[in-house]
């Protein structure tokens, strides 16, 4: 049964581990009082293909009208992390599903941010270097990330520093402070940031990537 365009799907129920299995789940209109397990396919610039859900039906779950919102959200046995999408026109195969990211659905998250492993890449834009220094992202969170530098040394504890994270096909630009740094070889240095003045849209970014890192995690 379709639903109407603009509808919000709103947890119910013990929204802090709505009775889902581990992993990536779906809430749609039709079925107000369960959540249909999925699979992120991609996540490109704000657009996550997801597998056309099943469960808990016998063949896929009818799309919903374009423009509906829903719940994306990841679920263990810390709690639930979620994502508030938008249903965008067909264009994929029937077995998949595009959602354009709109936020980050704040009601009933964790207090504790999700901290996932990931390649990404930071490029500080700040400080008296004239060369471009680059650092590999190690892991990332809401909260902040750790990155590896190479023949470079962050010395500038507490003081905001701006980077450019590539992530998931777009950039996005995010203030930090260092919190610790450790030198580890001859040559590198880790150091742990913590993000400040993050704006909703680059924390819905954040977010989705850490879902998608999630639920990579399953598979390996």
């Amino acid at each position: 049964m379709e639903s109407t365009a603009g509808t919000v799907s709103t947890p119910t129920g013990n929204e802090s581990n709505p009775a889902e299995p581990t992993g990536v789940w779906l809430r749609l209109p039709c079925c107000v009082h369960s959540v249909h397990p999925v699979r992120i396919v991609r996540n490109d610039d704000g657009v996550l293909v997801i597998s056309a859900p099943t469960e808990p039906h016998a063949d896929w779950v009818r799309r919903p009208a374009a423009g509906t919102t829903v719940l994306l959200g990841w679920s263990d046995d810390q709690g639930s992390t979620m994502l508030e999408c938008r249903v965008m026109p067909e264009q994929h195969m029937r077995d998949t599903w595009a959602m354009e990211v709109l936020g980050s659905a704040d009601f009933a998250q964790r207090r504790k941010h999700r901290r996932v492993a990931t390649d990404a890449t930071a490029y500080l834009m700040d400080g008296a270097s004239t060369q471009m220094i680059t650092a590999n992202i190690l892991d990332i969170s809401e909260g902040g990330m750790k990155c590896a530098f190479t023949d470079y040394v962050p010395s500038d504890r507490g003081v905001p520093m701006r980077f450019a994270v590539r992530l998931d096909g777009t950039v996005l630009v995010v203030l930090a402070t260092m919190q610790w740094a450790d030198r580890t070889s001859p040559v590198e240095v880790r150091a742990g940031f913590s993000f400040i003045e993050m704006h909703d849209a680059t924390v819905t970014r954040v977010r989705a990537h850490v879902i998608k890192q999630l639920d990579q995690s399953l598979s390996n």
